[in-house]
């Protein structure tokens, strides 16, 4: 049962609409059948107990002294317990996704300026090889005209 409880509670079972009363009657469910197999001797003097009599919580409309699911109290506690717990880390997720975002922030706007920088410097460089070449071209028009003389 506990390993049941176990690979429920799982936090890949709680993505996307999650809710701890669906996880619950789930519980409920599927384990108040063999719980009711179990104990039918003990519940034989009350009465049989259909389907019907049991509620979504694990206690029966009939009148006893005990819930059907007696383990219900424990269960609802532990799930409060983690809602809580599973609150609490979602703040710190978040602080650290926002404390991140900074980071990445301060480091593009670091980059950026970087690559700003260096695309002046190669424009000045395109710029000074096109004047080196205009320069070049000009002395071998010259030497050319010598030449030819």
């Amino acid at each position: 049962m506990y390993s049941m409880l176990l690979l429920s509670c799982c936090i890949c079972f709680m993505k996307g609409d999650f809710s701890f009363d669906a996880l619950f009657g789930n519980l409920v469910n599927e384990l108040l059948p063999a719980f009711q197999e179990e104990d039918a001797d003990s519940l034989e003097g009350n009465g049989n107990i259909s389907g019907n009599d049991a509620l979504s919580n694990g206690r029966s409309t009939q009148t006893q002294s005990s819930p059907l699911f007696p383990e219900v109290d424990s269960l609802l506690s532990m799930f409060k317990n983690s809602c809580s717990q599973l609150v609490e880390l979602q703040k710190q997720i978040d602080g650290r996704l926002y404390n991140l975002k900074k980071d990445v922030a301060a480091q593009d706007s670091k980059h950026r300026k970087t690559l700003g920088e260096i695309d002046g410097r190669l424009y000045n460089l395109k710029k000074d090889v096109a004047a080196q070449d205009s320069k070049h071209r000009k002395t071998l028009g010259e030497i050319n005209d010598v030449e030819l003389s």
